[in-house]
C-alpha cells in the first residue's frame, strides 16, 4: 500500500471501516429491495400504529440512546453532544417512534453531497414486538429520498456475517435486511513524527477508554 511505502501506519479506529449503502427511490422501490423480514418488520409497526417524529430532539435522542448503551456496552455521545451535531451538520435531524405518545426508539441522521447518514441512535427496549427501529429507519429513508439523497449510509457494520462472535455482528443482521452495497473504507492512518508524543497520545487514549467503562 502507498501509504505504509511513505511510512504511514494504520491509526486507532474512530470510525468503522466497513458499512453498507442503500439506494433511494420511490418507497415501492425500496422496499422491493429489502428482504422479506424488513418489508414485514416495517409494514408491522405502521400496521400497529407506531408513528415517527421528525425534528431535533436531543434530549429524546440521548434517553433512548441510553438504553441501548446499557445492553451493549458500548459508548455513545452525550445530549450536549447531540445538540451539537444537530445544530451543526446540515440537514442533520432526529426521528422519534412513538406508540400512544410514549417514545420506543430514536435515531440522528445527516444529509451531505447526495446521501444521509445514519450517525447514531437507540431504543430504551418498550414494546420492542411493534419494531420501531425498523420504523425509524424507514422514515429516515423516506425523508432523505424527498430531500433529494441518491443513497443512505448505514454507518457501520462487522466485516461479514461469518463471525457471530463480533460485537456488531447484531448490527450485521439489522443492517444486512436492507440490502445495499457493502463497503470498506481504508480506514485512518497517521505519520508519526513525534514518537514521544505519540506514546504520550496512546496512553491518554487508553484512559479516556478506561474512564468511559468506568462511568457505564
Amino acid at each position: 500500500m502507498q501509504l505504509r511505502e511513505q511510512g504511514f501506519r494504520p491509526a486507532p479506529a474512530v470510525n468503522p471501516r466497513h458499512t453498507r449503502i442503500v439506494p433511494l427511490g420511490t418507497d415501492e422501490t425500496m422496499l422491493a429491495g429489502f428482504k422479506p423480514k424488513h418489508r414485514y418488520n416495517i409494514r408491522l409497526a405502521l400496521k400497529r400504529g407506531v408513528t415517527v417524529e421528525v425534528g431535533a430532539d436531543a434530549a429524546e435522542l440521548w434517553r433512548q440512546s441510553r438504553g441501548t448503551e446499557q445492553r451493549q456496552d458500548i459508548s455513545l455521545p452525550s445530549e450536549v453532544q447531540y445538540r451539537r451535531r444537530l445544530d451543526l451538520l446540515d440537514g442533520c435531524r432526529t426521528y422519534v417512534a412513538r406508540h400512544d405518545g410514549e417514545a420506543l426508539a430514536a435515531i440522528l441522521v445527516a444529509r451531505f453531497g447526495g446521501r444521509a447518514y445514519y450517525l447514531f441512535g437507540g431504543s430504551a427496549g418498550s414494546k420492542r414486538e411493534l419494531m420501531p427501529s425498523y420504523a425509524v429507519q424507514w422514515a429516515a429513508m423516506i425523508d432523505a429520498a424527498r430531500c433529494g439523497c441518491r443513497d443512505y449510509d448505514l454507518w457501520g457494520v462487522p466485516p461479514s456475517a461469518d463471525d457471530s462472535k463480533h460485537p456488531w455482528h447484531r448490527l450485521w443482521q439489522f443492517k444486512a435486511g436492507f440490502n445495499g452495497e457493502l463497503v470498506e473504507y481504508c480506514g485512518g492512518w497517521e505519520l508519526v513524527l513525534t514518537p514521544w508524543a505519540a506514546r504520550t497520545d496512546s496512553v491518554a487514549r487508553s484512559a479516556r477508554r478506561l474512564a468511559a467503562r468506568l462511568r457505564r
